[in-house]
Formats: structure tokens, sequence, C-alpha cells
């Protein structure tokens, strides 16, 4: 379901060389945009993502988040939240969405017995939060398109445009490409500085000769190792088309050509310092010298026409350093608050303006982002109406003061990037940061029911399932309205899927071998393995055989996030991981990507519990309750608010 394989080039911090940048593996069984939810303490040990195949994110994640977000964790009936605190006996917990609301469970009929098991825990009762979920739109969301945004909407006379959309839309999905813009600017400058300081420069252009060289590259690469996969098709998998990632490859090459000449005794100063600053030292740029020297002489050695590439995991490293010293020495603005309302980001002065980045995402925005994106507005824009009013709403200064503790706001949002947008899956950092100051400002506001172990305590055993690690052999059948293979959805799609989902209940109903109809019938897609190279050890679907994965892996196998049950106000994980029976199949589960028929074969109990005598751990819990009630809060403010005319066009 979710992305198999790490895009091509993430953002630039990952930026290419001529010789030495990676094309990635195809992406598998999701969608460029889908994020994995986070992962559960025992998730830590592993060490690759199950996205991408790449090392896992959950197990180098930040040492310093927010307090109020990363310390502790919570979910509801949606709403959640990642956290990293460890459990009592020291285990790092982690939670991700929870929903409530039993699903009436269909007895398997024909004898397949689920695997052996040495113990098969208890289903865990519902939260006391009530389950809300968002209400309908007025229009059918699968309409949607970014031809359609579906019109203005009225929340308590505030009105959210098009354009309110559209930018929304532009730091998501149009993220990677609003990034580029960004240091193309720097770069730039960079230019005109040399240039205005008497330098030659013009070895500093990239020709369409050298961009044509790198893609073929490129693309030899990628069909020696998957000759059977669309190269175009997966690059837009990642990168929205290759127009687009052809347009990012000129644009790091630029970068390189500026920031990391192949002579590292050739870097400019900038390099250098961003070099040393982050490794305490000059060592890497020694080796790098050394590196350079030996290539060389490995050229004229072997009579090559090109100078082979250094190592790619250490041009990694050092360019992800440059470029975060860039970010930190320039001068960029990227306050929504603050900022023109036609203007995503101001870099040393010079706008990007939504346009800008609207016209390259447009063509690939689909009905789902739109969707979720009006959701997302309309759910907010209550919240912070109500809060608001309570006089609860934390002051924008105040928040950012506090976002992470004795780190200042824009190294803090640095720091915080991966864990918002890789394990809470939400699209953007902007769209993080205004939940996290409406989910504190709640949290705020009910802080006396929060200090009281007694009504804490209902929340405690489903959070001792997920910071303990609990987890669950579970086997999915996905009906799909999205075509995986060629990365799109499917015309006419959920219509379909509904009708084949509910055949495949019917069969089941009637006898049918559950194994064979996942065999023949689920459509988790995984990519086909790599003919040279390295074989991807972790990310496979098996078409829906999970295998034994703790709640947060199966939230992230199901295409689900934080993000998703906020706006959603569902979370079909948690109802098979906490509440369907083992040895049944559930009934047929509308979800992310289509519709799915899951049976439990077996539970394994969660490690040490939390101990709400130690600080960290109560943290834990009490977020945890914070999560599940903010999602239920809002939800709640939106369906009344629409009955009572305060909200239209939604």
């Amino acid at each position: 379901m979710k992305p198999f394989l790490a895009p091509l080039l993430s953002l630039l911090l990952i930026a290419c060389s001529s010789e030495a940048t990676p094309v990635p593996p195809p992406a598998g069984s999701g969608d460029a945009t889908a994020q994995p939810a986070a992962a559960a303490p025992a998730d830590a040990g592993k060490t690759a993502d199950e996205d991408s195949g790449q090392p896992n994110p959950d197990a180098n994640r930040p040492a310093a988040t927010p307090t109020a977000a990363t310390q502790t964790a919570a979910t509801d009936t949606a709403g959640t939240q990642t956290a990293t605190t460890p459990a009592a006996g020291g285990d790092q917990g982690a939670v991700g969405p929870v929903t409530a609301g039993p699903t009436p469970p269909t007895v398997l009929k024909t004898p397949s017995p689920p695997p052996q098991v040495t113990v098969q825990m208890p289903t865990v009762p519902p939260l006391p939060t009530p389950v809300v979920e968002t209400p309908k739109m007025g229009v059918d969301p699968h309409t949607l398109s970014s031809k359609n945004l579906g019109g203005a909407m009225k929340i308590h006379g505030a009105e959210v445009t098009e354009n309110d959309l559209r930018r929304y839309l532009c730091y998501g999905v149009g993220g990677k490409h609003l990034d580029a813009l960004k240091f193309e600017i720097i770069s730039r400058q960079e230019i005109a500085k040399r240039k205005e300081a008497g330098e030659d420069v013009s070895a500093l252009v990239v020709s369409d000769a050298e961009v044509d060289k790198m893609l073929e590259k490129q693309r030899k690469d990628f069909l020696l190792k998957y000759p059977t996969l669309d190269f175009p098709t997966e690059v837009g998998r990642a990168y929205l088309s290759l127009d687009v990632y052809r347009d990012e490859v000129r644009r790091t090459l630029l970068f390189d050509k500026i920031f990391f000449p192949e002579d590292p005794e050739k870097w400019p100063s900038v390099t250098s310092e961003a070099i040393i600053m982050a490794s305490s030292g000059r060592d890497f740029i020694d080796d790098s010298i050394e590196s350079y020297k030996a290539r060389k002489q490995m050229m004229v050695d072997q009579n090559l026409e090109e100078l082979p590439p250094d190592d790619p995991l250490l041009v990694d490293t050092l360019r992800s350093w440059v470029l975060e010293a860039l970010n930190s020495f320039s001068l960029i603005q990227s306050d929504v608050t603050t900022l023109p309302a036609d203007t995503l980001m101001i870099v040393e002065g010079v706008p990007i303006k939504v346009d800008q980045v609207w016209k390259v995402i447009e063509p690939h925005v689909t009905w789902d982002q739109i969707a979720h994106g009006r959701r997302f507005l309309a759910l907010l824009g209550v919240a912070e109406h109500e809060l608001t009013k309570l006089g609860m709403m934390i002051p924008k200064e105040e928040f950012e003061a506090n976002f992470m503790p004795n780190v200042p706001y824009a190294n803090a949002l640095v720091a915080y990037e991966m864990v918002a947008l890789v394990l809470q899956g939400f699209p953007s950092m902007q769209a993080n940061v205004r939940y996290e100051r409406a989910l504190r400002s709640y949290k705020k506001s009910i802080a006396e029911e929060l200090a009281s172990n007694e009504k804490l305590q209902p929340y405690l055993q489903r959070a001792n399932q997920i910071a303990g690690a609990a987890k669950i052999d579970a086997e999915v059948i996905l009906s799909s309205a999205y075509d995986y293979p060629n990365s799109r959805w499917k015309v006419d799609g959920w219509k379909s899927a509904e009708t084949k989902a509910r055949s495949l209940k019917k069969q089941l109903d009637e006898g049918a071998e559950w194994g064979d109809i996942l065999e023949l019938h689920s459509d988790f897609w995984d990519p086909p393995m790599p003919e040279v190279g390295q074989k991807p050890q972790f990310g496979m679907t098996f078409k829906g055989r999970f295998g034994t994965h703790t709640r947060n892996q199966f939230v992230g196998d199901l295409t689900e996030s934080d993000f998703t049950t906020f706006v959603t106000g569902r979370c079909i994980a948690d109802k098979i991981f906490f509440e369907q029976q083992g040895g049944t199949i559930s009934d047929v589960l509308e979800g992310e990507k289509g519709y799915y028929i899951a049976r439990v074969n077996s539970r394994s109990p969660a490690g040490s519990g939390l101990n709400l005598q130690v600080p960290v751990n109560r943290d834990f819990l009490v977020n945890f309750v914070s999560m599940s009630r903010f999602g239920a809060f809002a939800r709640q403010l939106l369906t009344d608010a629409i009955a009572k005319g305060e909200v239209s066009g939604f």
C-alpha cells in the first residue's frame, strides 16, 4: 500500500552529482504522497524503512523533539501523535492514531487454521472518547480535481478561499519543488556574489546535454536493475513527472558546480565551514581530498574517460550539511501567517509565489489530496475559533518560544521535520505546525482533567499496547481503487473496488478458502526484485500477508497515518489491531486506497506497561489522552457548526 522506495532525490538533501547520483528503486505498494505511521517501540530495532527499503527513520529518530509533541503521544478515534517516550522498563514508546468503535467480525467458516501461537491476547476495549468521524462533504470528494477544488468555505464568518487550498497543496504536494526553488535562489545569488567579486563564473551553467547525460545514465542503471518497470512511471511516483524531475536534475547539477566542484581544494568557504561546523573538524574534508587524488590516479591508470564517483553515502552526508548551513545562513521567511496570501516563501528578499509552484503541480494533484486539504482547513478553522473564544489559544510568540525547549524555533522546525512528515504523515511542516499549536492549546483547556490519574485510567490499556509494542499477526485482502503498478487512481475505482470487496466477502462467508482468495484477488503490490544489487529486506507486502507487526507498523501497512486519521476520523488498522477477535474475518472496511477484509491470526503481549509514577511515562499517557480527545473535539465542532449554518461550503 505505502511507498516502497525512496524518492529520486530527497529535496536536494540527497543531491545528485554527474557521477554518483543514485537512481532509486521503483516505488512499491503506495503512492508518493502517502506517509508511514509512527513506529512503535519495537520498530526501533528495524534497519530498513517499511516504505522504502532504505534505513528506517525510526531507528535513527531525532533525539530532540518538541515536548508536547514527541515526549509523549496520544491518539483518538482519529487524531494522533507520535512519541519517543521510554515506557517503563526502558522501552521506547511511539504512538500513532487510535480508533475506537468495534466492527462485528464474521467467523471464518472454512477450515483454514491460523498459525500456531503461544499467546493469544484478548481484544482491547474501545476508548471512552466518542467515535466522531469527519462529516461528509457537500460534494462527492472523488469528483474533486485541480480544475475543481470545491469552491470557497466560510467558517464562522471567515472565508477559506480556493487560493488558501492551493497554497496548502503547494506546501505539501509541491514541497520538494518549493525547496528546489529555494536553493536555486540561493545558488543564483552565490553566483552573483562571485561575479561581483571579479570571479569568472562562465562555467557555472548547466547545459541540456549535461542534463540528458545524467538522465540517460540513471535510466540505464534503473533498467539494469528493473528491466520490467517503466522508468518515467517510477520517476513520476517520486517526482510527479519526468519533466518535473528533469528540472530538479538541472538545479542539482548547478548546485554541485557551485558548492561541490570535483576537487575539494576548490570548494568554496561556505562548503568547508559547513562541514567543519557539522563534524567538528576537517577530517571529512581531508578524506575527500585524498579520495579525489586516488580517483584521479585511477582514472589515469585505467584509462577512464570520466572521474570515478566518490562514495555516494559520504557525498550525500556532506551535501546535507551544506544545505542545512545554507538554510541557517540565508534569510528565509516561511511563516504563513505573516506572508502575503499569494506568497509561499521569501528567500533573501526574493518571493516564491503560489502560482510558480501551482503551475508545476496542478496536473498531478489528486482528488484525495484536495479532499484531505479541505477537511484539514475546516477542522483547524473550527478548532481555532472555539479555542480562541475560550481564551485558550496559545499566542503565536509563546508557541514558537516553547515549540522545542532551548532550541531556536527555526532550528526546531528543521529538527522536527522527519517526525512531522515521515512518522506522523503530515503533508508539510506548515500544516503540522498549525495542528501542533491547536493541539497544545486544547491540551491546555483540559489541563485539570489531565491532572487526574483516575480520568486517565480508561486510556491506559490501549496506551500500554502501543508503548509496550504488542504485536498482531494479521492478513489483509485489499480491493484497491488505486492502480499501484501505474501510480494513478483507477477510473471509477471506488465503485468497482467496493463491488469486488463485497463479492469476495460473500465468497468467504460461503466457505471459500481464505488463502486462495487472498492470493488470487488481493491488490497489495510489490515491485519486482532488482536483478542486480542488494535485495530489499523490508517493506514487502506479500499481497497482505504482513507477518507479525506492531500496531504502528500495521498502521503504515494500511497507508494510514496520524494525519489521515485526524482528517477522516477513522483508523482501520486500529479496528483490526485492537478490536477484532483472533481467528475471525472482518467485515468490508473502507480505507485510504480501497476496501479491506482482514483476518487476525494471533496477538502477542506488550512488554512492560507505563508506570505513571515515572514522569515521562505519565506524560506519554497525558498526550495520548489529549490527542484522543482533540481529534473528536475538532470533528464534533465541525459537525455542529455545519448543522447550525456556521460553516458553509464544506
